[in-house]
């Protein structure tokens, strides 16, 4: 396991606004990203709210164990990677291999008990 700074999931970026200014422009106008990297640069989490998009970006000489504990932070954050069946990985032009994420689905509540 890497060390625990190893896998800090600190935003790198983190901005709200509107799209075309700072400021000012309506909620629905309001962009919401979450980036942020781990493992010297090799492993970016990008979440934009607006774009409905949550994806990891590994570079290929990413650690492979940094990004099994990044996962099971992510996990524990409520995403998993999405299955081949919903969305494959993707092959970006630099090497790197885009990881499509999505919402982990909340169990049914169940009926209160008596």
């Amino acid at each position: 396991m890497p060390p625990s700074s190893a896998i800090s999931l600190a935003p790198s970026t983190l901005h709200t606004g509107s799209r075309g200014t700072r400021g000012g422009g309506s909620p629905d106008q309001w962009a919401l990203e979450y980036r942020c990297e781990t493992d010297k640069g090799r492993l970016t989490i990008v979440r934009d709210d607006c774009a409905g998009d949550c994806h990891i970006d590994a570079k290929p000489d990413h650690s492979t164990v940094t990004l099994r504990a990044t996962l099971d932070r992510l996990r524990l954050w409520g995403y998993e990677p999405m299955s081949e069946d919903e969305c494959e990985a993707e092959l970006l032009e630099d090497g790197s291999v885009r990881i499509y994420l999505a919402a982990i689905p909340l169990p049914s509540d169940p009926s209160p008990t008596k």
